[in-house]
């Protein structure tokens, strides 16, 4: 584990009393401007270096995956680099980050896959806790997630499915593709049976989730569902966006106070983002125009939420915009 500061973040914070004057009202809350980071030297629009994630107040980003040894950024809410992980799992060859997620207590969780040197391939779950030590594994097989968050009480959630170790096929396993865990790791339970889920769908679109205080949620990313589960675990399922062949969903937020973001992107020729917001009581998904003025506002990335606030690069992909929602009205 390493832990050193490699970048020159700056960060500067908006006037909040401006926020009347900058400020959407959506159908159920409204959303105004908050602040503003700057990563000077990390471009995450190059090849190998996803975006960064907005969670559990700070960003959290990795590169150099499906190596022995890929690198874990963590900047902390005053956009300065708090830590650099070069994270390994004894035995992998390869190791394949395909979710991270950061908490209010500093740990940093992460999944995916590993591979060995006979090829051999493997699901796991990473807890990292503040300093880089200790660090726990888990294997979790015949489970792979695919993506992960850790929400405000401590616990984590992952999305996943269970994949036979023969045909490397997903199963029809009555378990659930949506799985809650203890602060240490333990299974509490599990929701959305994969049985009752098609294979194409457990095969692509697992990775959208996000939780919050209220709720936790799963847009699957081809479109086909939207999945809550509440804080008193019942899980509630809400209508979704209709998709061209070139549209995906591909970023989900959700806030303390239960309002839900997602980022719809269109490839190819005509390539764009928008944010839209979930208008519960109509049951519809409602475009979200962002208070200000800005060069692109098509290009609304979605890096994620923490508390009531979003974080979003309106116009750049080194600029990273913080929105504060508003409760529902």
């Amino acid at each position: 584990m390493l832990k050193k500061s490699l970048f020159t973040i700056g960060w500067r914070c908006l006037l909040t009393a401006l926020c009347c004057a900058l400020a959407v009202h959506l159908p159920g809350a409204s959303i105004s401007q908050a602040g503003q980071v700057t990563i000077a030297s990390y471009n995450f629009s190059e090849g190998g270096k996803p975006s960064p994630r907005w969670s559990g107040g700070a960003l959290v980003a990795y590169e150099s995956n499906r190596t022995i040894e890929p690198l874990i950024h963590v900047f902390d809410a005053q956009g300065r680099e708090a830590e650099l992980i070069k994270f390994t799992i004894p035995g992998a060859e390869v190791v394949d980050i395909r979710g991270i997620a950061h908490g209010l207590g500093g740990m940093v969780a992460l999944c995916g896959v590993t591979q060995d040197a006979k090829l051999r391939t493997a699901g796991y779950m990473a807890l990292i806790h503040p300093g880089g030590i200790p660090v726990t594994i888990f294997r979790t097989d015949p489970y792979r997630p695919h993506n992960i968050t850790v929400s405000p009480d401590g616990t984590i959630w992952t999305v996943g499915a269970e994949i036979d170790p023969v045909s490397r096929k997903p199963t029809a396993t009555s378990a659930g593709v949506l799985r809650h865990f203890d602060a240490s790791g333990a299974l509490l339970a599990s929701f959305v049976p994969q049985s009752s889920l098609p294979v194409r769908d457990v095969v692509s679109g697992l990775a959208n989730l996000a939780s919050s205080s209220s709720l936790v949620g799963w847009y699957q990313g081809s479109g086909r569902y939207y999945f809550e589960v509440t804080a008193n675990s019942k899980v509630r399922q809400y209508s979704v966006m209709p998709l061209n062949q070139s549209d995906m969903i591909s970023r989900l937020a959700v806030t303390d106070n239960g309002q839900v973001f997602v980022t719809k992107s269109t490839v190819g020729a005509s390539s764009k983002t928008a944010l839209y917001s979930l208008d519960r009581a109509q049951n519809a998904w409602v475009l979200v125009q962002l208070p200000g003025t800005w060069e692109r506002p098509i290009s609304n990335w979605l890096h994620g939420g923490s508390g009531n606030t979003l974080a979003l690069s309106p116009t750049s992909r080194q600029v990273i915009q913080l929105f504060t929602v508003g409760p529902p009205q």
